[in-house]
């Protein structure tokens, strides 16, 4: 069942009283950083090992990219069902 734009306009309520704390929550998370830092010259961790970058540099350099979560599913195949 797909969603039309008229049931994203919907709102439930119980007897007299609408739930906000969803709609709040959802705003607060949409409202956070995507990238954490303490300042604007703030080199941030490194993605790998976690050394503070701003105090020196790691064994994995600036090129250094943290393993994707979804490497697993590079080999990861659907088959139909008959």
């Amino acid at each position: 069942m797909e969603l039309t734009m008229n049931d994203l306009e919907v709102g439930l309520y119980n007897n007299d009283r609408i739930d906000l704390e969803p709609i709040l929550t959802e705003q607060v998370f949409l409202q956070l950083p995507i990238r954490t830092i303490c300042g604007e010259g703030c080199r941030g961790l490194c993605p790998v090992c976690g050394t503070n970058l701003n105090r020196g540099a790691c064994e994995h350099g600036m090129n250094a990219k943290a393993p994707s979560p979804f490497a697993v599913l590079r080999n990861f195949k659907v088959t139909k069902k008959r």
